[in-house]
């Protein structure tokens, strides 16, 4: 006898087994109501706005436009009913005793013409590669958001909402910040800033200064040691109070997703424009402002802003999370290396590191122990001859970067990437890595790090996994900060 034959998939069909394992942790673990407040929820919620990204990517729309039902025939209800006001102007029309003849014709008609839109889509259906699918997109003919009509080729502007300025940030979920917590066994903490003085000098950026600080004034005075004595004599109080002019990529540093865009047509005119991380526009979110009559050539561009990606948006979300070190230092020495992915591969497999989504990857590459022995008086021609870092130009590091999920990039050395870069070809960025991080993907950047003695103690102890502490300062408009990022092993 024959096996009967299916013919209803229209209605329901076997779930492919990719999908139930996706799915069991929201039935198993994280089982919240994506309304709800609670620690529970909020993971429920940021699940789901994830996958409701995922799928805007998939088909090229926008997220909000991404409406997820409880089934079908809701779904078909809301998508006529959309498709109806769209094509109609918002028609409204209820049956009922006043309706009127007219009424119901202008329905109708509404209803067709949103037929019609159903039955002409601007994509086509495919195969999907599940284990990707967070990476895919294709395009619509209809504006994607109202800043961009065109995102990068590999990007996921969009994916987390079409106003989002925190990036991968968002994969720092409290399921990883109890991942991170899990890692704690002996409660021994490692500072993972250099002194915000070194490098010292200016000989590796000559942009950047050390920092220079100032007593702030009192009745004409210097605000340091400063007796109040003078200002009432029965006042025994001796203040000090101090002001700072710093470069706040100086030292060890995260950057913004300001620090980066790119001159690229994301309008679809054939005309490029400089445009950042989810197609924020400079000159109307990233604003320059000039001071002709500034009395020092550092004043003079005082009050940019960037009014959107701004390092603040980065400290709101807190960074604390899981963190994993990756340790080149260990199989490359001080040696100059350009690390791409057959390299990165090999010393992941001897040191049994993974990286799971919204990971935080550290990579120790020894330089800012290098730094450090040059106490303030670095050798540029040294330095820029040292040790390892990632090689921007290899196009299978950066697929690795999108497919891992990692939610930061962070290294001891100057630029996470080997610097200066392999040179590149045709029109290209100069940082390839930074490109796509930061202007791509929304992977924000750490940079100049201490990581050696916390290397040193995690290879001692067989372990590279760690929760890691690393906010920057929460200061609005700025494209970059210091960083006192600790380490809990």
């Amino acid at each position: 006898m024959r096996p009967p034959v299916y013919l209803d998939y229209n209605a329901t069909t076997p779930v492919a087994p990719e999908v139930v394992q996706a799915i069991l942790p929201f039935l198993q673990q994280s089982f919240g109501n994506a309304s709800s407040l609670h620690a529970y929820g909020r993971a429920a919620h940021t699940a789901l706005e994830t996958a409701r990204g995922q799928v805007a990517g998939l088909i090229g729309a926008r997220t909000a436009e991404i409406v997820l039902t409880g089934g079908a025939t809701e779904a078909n209800n809301r998508a006529t009913g959309m498709n109806a006001q769209r094509a109609m102007g918002a028609v409204r029309c209820s049956v009922g005793a006043h309706t009127t003849t007219q009424e119901i014709e202008r329905a109708v008609a509404a209803l067709a013409q949103a037929w019609r839109c159903l039955a002409q889509p601007s994509w086509q259906p495919r195969h999907i590669d599940l284990a990707h699918a967070t990476y895919l997109h294709s395009r619509t003919e209809e504006t994607m958001t109202s800043r961009w009509t065109r995102r990068p080729e590999g990007s996921n502007w969009g994916d987390f909402g079409p106003d989002d300025q925190r990036g991968r940030m968002n994969l720092l979920t409290p399921e990883k910040v109890k991942q991170g917590i899990a890692e704690v066994k002996e409660g021994k903490t490692f500072c993972l800033s250099l002194p915000l003085d070194l490098p010292g000098g200016n000989v590796l950026n000559p942009r950047r200064h050390p920092p220079r600080r100032f007593a702030t004034m009192r009745s004409g005075r210097a605000n340091f040691n400063c007796a109040l004595s003078h200002e009432n004599p029965d006042h025994t109080d001796v203040v000090s109070d101090d002001v700072v002019l710093l470069t706040l990529q100086y030292s060890t540093q995260w950057d913004s997703l300001a620090h980066v865009g790119s001159q690229f047509d994301a309008d679809g005119d054939g005309s490029t424009e400089i445009v950042y991380y989810n197609g924020w526009r400079a000159g109307e979110d990233i604003v320059n402002r000039e001071n002709v009559d500034a009395h020092e050539p550092w004043a003079r561009y005082e009050g940019v802003e960037a009014k959107r990606l701004g390092i603040e948006n980065m400290a709101t979300a807190c960074v604390q999370g899981r963190a994993v070190m990756v340790d080149l230092h260990a199989h490359f020495g001080r040696e100059k290396k350009y690390v791409g992915y057959d390299d990165l591969m090999r010393v992941m497999q001897q040191d049994k590191v993974v990286v799971e989504k919204g990971d935080m990857v550290c990579f120790h590459t020894n330089f800012a122990q290098a730094i450090v022995e040059m106490r303030g008086k670095p050798d540029k021609q040294v330095l820029e001859n040292s040790c390892a870092g990632l090689d921007g130009r290899d196009g299978k590091l950066l697929n690795w970067i999108t497919d891992s999920g990692l939610a930061a990039l962070i290294a001891d050395n100057y630029a996470v990437e080997a610097y200066p870069p392999r040179p590149g070809s045709g029109k290209h960025a100069h940082l390839p890595l930074h490109e796509h991080c930061l202007f791509k993907l929304g992977i924000h950047l750490g940079e100049i790090w201490y990581l050696t003695e916390l290397a040193d103690w995690l290879r001692a102890n067989g372990r590279n996994r760690f929760l890691l502490t690393a906010p920057p300062l929460r200061l609005p408009g700025a494209v970059g900060s210091p960083a006192t990022p600790v380490a809990t092993v």
